[in-house]
């Protein structure tokens, strides 16, 4: 079956835990890609924290395109998996995915897989919870598909 891209959302802001935390450090910032076949991030190769900090010092030069709405990860392609805090997991290795509403009313999406999980949230200001939703739905129905060939 040739893989076909079902949705591709940037400027996404992955933690290595199941829950996202309240801060920027320690995280990715990516692109998550769905596909017929898998669910991909696309690690731009670390925060940026130190590139947004920076930029803001200099004028905001790099904070300004996102304010903007202009993506920091709209160039990453397949060959940023080597990245550091990339991955791709093919449908059968996800066994919990969700949207799920924080205390503080922030959305994210959780996905847990081969006893590890990845939490994610829009960066910079968040994510409307309706676009997470539509992420975990199309990855079960593709599992579900998976599942009846």
């Amino acid at each position: 079956m040739e893989e076909t891209v079902l949705f591709i959302s940037d400027n996404m802001r992955c933690w290595n835990s199941r829950k996202p935390g309240f801060t920027k450090f320690n995280t990715y910032l990516g692109r998550i890609v769905v596909t017929n076949q898998r669910f991909v991030f696309l690690s731009s190769g670390g925060s940026k924290l130190g590139a947004i900090l920076g930029a803001n010092l200099l004028g905001g030069a790099l904070l300004g395109p996102l304010i903007l709405g202009k993506s920091l990860t709209k160039g990453l392609e397949l060959e940023a998996l080597s990245n550091e805090g990339s991955f791709d997991l093919a449908f059968n290795e996800i066994t919990f995915i969700d949207a799920i509403r924080r205390w503080d009313f922030a959305g994210y999406l959780t996905v847990q897989f081969n006893g590890e999980g990845r939490s994610f949230m829009k960066d910079p200001f968040g994510m409307n919870l309706s676009v997470f939703r539509e992420i975990a739905e199309i990855v079960e129905i593709e599992q579900i598909r998976q599942n009846k060939v």
